[in-house]
């Protein structure tokens, strides 16, 4: 109610493991709680799909139901999630418990974790390999967090203009010319 009475407090942004940690913290009366202070989204942090229990599932049904938008924030790790098709096991099972995979962030360099740092050149090329083998729905951002703000870590599928085509490359390689004259141009 106090963060309500802030005039320029329009949205609260919760962030929290408990749907993945402590699913059963998640409760009915929490929920009605949450839903008379709209409009409220929840991140969460799921990273591996054996995270996605039914009790996870449960919780976040729970918050659907109450009208909380919950998006995830997973961090990409080596050995836990860096393999294509376990982030899109992952992203795919987030989707289905209505989930949305939100962001994907590339591991700081924080001291004793050296061993779960996936080069970002490998993160880029593993959200490449997610095009075209699942929703666009299903694949999160991926992003460096910088004392600057996120910065999207994308592969660069823009080409740039040629003549009155604009050229992208899709998903598989392919490169297509979108008609695209000059403003004021013929056609």
């Amino acid at each position: 109610q106090r963060l309500r009475a802030i005039p320029h407090v329009e949205i609260i942004r919760i962030g929290t493991r408990l749907p993945v940690t402590l699913p059963y913290r998640v409760t009915d009366a929490l929920c009605d709680l949450l839903q008379r202070h709209h409009p409220i989204w929840l991140n969460t942090h799921f990273n591996h799909p054996a995270e996605l229990t039914d009790a996870a599932a449960q919780a976040c049904e729970r918050l659907t139901r109450a009208g909380i938008p919950v998006g995830n924030q997973s961090v990409l790790l080596r050995g836990i999630n860096d393999d294509p098709a376990v982030m899109q096991e992952l992203c795919e099972g987030l989707v289905r418990m209505r989930v949305r995979p939100y962001y994907c962030y590339q591991a700081q360099l924080l001291e004793g974790t050296a061993h779960f740092r996936v080069p970002i050149e490998e993160g880029i090329a593993l959200f490449r390999a997610l095009r075209g083998r699942t929703s666009g729905f299903a694949i999160p951002q991926y992003v460096l967090d910088t004392p600057y703000g996120k910065v999207p870590l994308d592969y660069p599928y823009v080409r740039g203009r040629d003549g009155d085509d604009f050229v992208v490359e899709t998903w598989d390689g392919t490169l297509w010319r979108e008609p695209n004259p000059q403003p004021g141009g013929q056609r």
